[in-house]
């Protein structure tokens, strides 16, 4: 299996503006994998980003875990559903880390449910022993923007 070049970063600091907008919205990461068969997923999770890398969370069990053990190349959109479309998509390496699960959960929860008590909230707490943090190196991102092309001016 070819190896991506981890000095090869593109990443484009014109696009930071955009990254850090899209992460103070509570919208998922689309997470592509490819599954052992070859054939592709797409996964939407919540995420956020610290120090240009993107830290998701998921059970230690869950499918996606065994994909990325076998394959950790992946590709990633940030992007909301409605007009006009604007967001940044990628490629990179995601890495399982089961020690920082919880951490992780946590600021997950912190941003997409924020105080609130919920029973979400409650069962995802309840049970965060399970969970693994999901670390994507980003490789390459790009962003768009179609923001003057749909605009009805």
């Amino acid at each position: 299996m070819a190896k991506l070049d981890p000095y090869r970063f593109e990443f484009n600091k014109n696009d930071l503006p955009i990254l850090s907008q899209l992460d103070e919205k509570r919208i998922p990461i689309r997470l592509g994998l490819l599954r052992p068969n070859g054939y592709p997923l797409v996964i939407s999770l919540w995420y956020y980003t610290d120090n240009e890398k993107i830290y998701c969370a998921t059970k230690k069990d869950a499918l996606i875990v065994k994909y990325i053990s076998n394959n950790s190349r992946c590709s990633f959109e940030l992007a909301g559903d409605n007009p006009p479309y604007r967001g940044i998509r990628g490629y990179g390496i995601c890495q399982i880390n089961p020690e920082s699960g919880k951490e992780v959960l946590d600021k997950l929860m912190n941003k997409y449910l924020s105080e609130k008590q919920t029973k979400l909230k409650q069962y995802l707490t309840t049970h965060n022993d399970r969970e693994v943090a999901l670390e994507i190196t980003p490789y390459s991102v790009s962003s768009y923007d179609y923001t003057k092309r749909m605009s009805t001016d």
